[in-house]
């Protein structure tokens, strides 16, 4: 009942294939299936060229358009038993924890990476490196793992490798390493079309390249992941690209235009049940009021909260943030006017500040006003 293994798809798909079965054949190459790279490497292991050219032709996509092509090449090659044989060790040797091993047994790799099992090798022994924190070279490894993957035209692999490689880059300390890495990563999701992956994977590479100063290009990264986002559903990943394209925004000093996005986002963060998030994110928001010089009281409304966010995580405490939205609002400053409005939200305060009788606050809590819509 559970997925295939590459192996057991191979016998399938022999069996398509000798009963004209076309059907059963798009189903085996199906995205959510084994990798077709493993399949057709199994089959061509086995000599079955014909069946692999057929399953590689069936339902042509990114990640498997260029099967035919190292199909015909494989069968032009010699056997690579030996490989074959030193990845399945090599594969044994991770299991049982041991990645010294693998650094040992793979010093002598060739340095033509033009098979899946050349990148498979390349990328056990980035991944011995990466376990054993050896993060450089387990970069470089993985790249050319990667590098190698997308000249085949191995696109799910390359993706998979990247990563990996980027967070090496990142754990050495070498961020410019990660964005190289991770662009690389970046031009391949667009090329395969997954626009979750693609907004996630923009977000990240907004983060570094942000970390770096280049804060231009962070920016259309984060404006171009928000409608992928948004389009795919992800809540929480799409309030926090409205965040950081509002601080881009506040930064340039465009006040109003961030004062919007962090509004959005307080919808969604507010229901996240994160009191660091909300905090944070209600700081920003006075900063942009107190910028706008819409509030007397955002100064010291945001530094007061910055310092209950220090103490919570200091003394690892809980923190509570009660958010109040006065319904119809704006439709009440548009009849009454703005001095009628000022004078409700005075009274308002003055309601919640009460420290006898029917307190509806602690002397200790802090109220502020972070918003006028």
């Amino acid at each position: 009942g559970g997925r295939l293994t590459p192996s057991q798809v191979a016998d399938k798909v022999v069996e398509a294939v000798g009963a004209d079965d076309s059907a059963t054949l798009e189903a085996l190459i199906a995205p959510r299936g084994a990798d077709p790279w493993l399949v057709v490497d199994e089959l061509c292991a086995r000599g079955n060229h014909a069946a692999a050219l057929a399953f590689a032709r069936i339902k042509p996509r990114p990640d498997t358009s260029l099967l035919p092509a190292y199909i015909e090449a494989w069968e032009k090659r010699e056997p690579n038993v030996e490989e074959r044989k030193l990845l399945d060790e090599m594969n044994v040797a991770m299991m049982a924890r041991l990645p010294g091993k693998v650094l040992e047994a793979t010093t002598s790799l060739p340095s033509a990476i033009d098979t899946v099992i050349r990148v498979r090798l390349y990328q056990s022994r980035g991944t011995a490196y990466r376990v054993t924190s050896q993060w450089a070279k387990g970069r470089v490894a993985l790249e050319r793992a990667g590098d190698a993957a997308v000249a085949l035209g191995w696109l799910a692999r390359a993706h998979v490798v990247y990563d990996h490689a980027g967070h090496c880059a990142r754990l050495a300390g070498d961020i410019p390493g990660a964005v190289t890495v991770w662009k690389k990563q970046f031009d391949l999701i667009v090329r395969r079309g997954d626009p979750y992956a693609e907004g996630l994977a923009a977000m990240r590479l907004a983060e570094m390249q942000a970390h770096l100063g280049q804060a231009e290009e962070a920016l259309a990264l984060r404006e171009r992941a928000l409608p992928l986002l948004d389009a795919v559903g992800n809540k929480p990943a799409a309030a926090a690209a409205r965040s950081a394209i509002g601080f881009a925004y506040f930064q340039r000093g465009d006040h109003k235009q961030a004062l919007q996005l962090y509004q959005k986002a307080l919808v969604v963060i507010e229901t996240l049940g994160n009191p660091l998030a909300l905090a944070e994110t209600l700081v920003n928001t006075g900063h942009v009021h107190a910028a706008l010089g819409d509030y007397p009281q955002a100064e010291s409304f945001y530094e007061r909260v910055r310092e209950e966010v220090a103490r919570a995580r200091r003394y690892k405490k809980s923190l509570t943030l009660v958010h109040l939205d006065l319904d119809d609002f704006a439709r009440f400053i548009d009849i009454h006017g703005p001095d009628s409005a000022e004078e409700s939200l005075a009274t308002l305060a003055s309601i919640l500040r009460r420290s006898q009788g029917d307190a509806c606050v602690r002397e200790s809590d802090i109220v502020g006003r972070i918003s006028d819509r």
